[in-house]
């Protein structure tokens, strides 16, 4: 049982290490950009922000065209057919044209 409890001291002692670091390079980093702005963030004037409805109601997607499988095989067949008949075309063409 002692075990158990000093393996839950441990635990808590290094996690207690780490809020601590963390804590002490917060205060390092804002010590060093005291009224200035940190880098990667921008200043924004919060007053001077354009309506909700302006802002939500661009939508800049692309269209999306979702094809399903049996649609797709379809596609396919017709490609395939007319590939088929443009090839009889090209090597018969003047005999079919001469029999209708």
């Amino acid at each position: 049982m002692s075990n158990e409890t000093k393996e839950i001291e441990d635990q808590a002692a290094e996690l207690r290490k780490l809020v601590d670091e963390v804590q002490q390079k917060d205060v390092k980093d804002s010590e060093v950009n005291i009224g200035g702005i940190m880098d990667g963030e921008r200043e924004v004037d919060i007053l001077n922000l354009p309506p909700r409805k302006e802002v939500h109601s661009k939508k800049n997607t692309r269209t999306h065209l979702k094809m399903s499988r049996p649609f797709l095989r379809l596609v396919f067949v017709i490609v395939i057919i007319l590939a088929v008949l443009f090839g009889i075309y090209y090597v018969w063409g003047d005999e079919i044209v001469n029999v209708f």
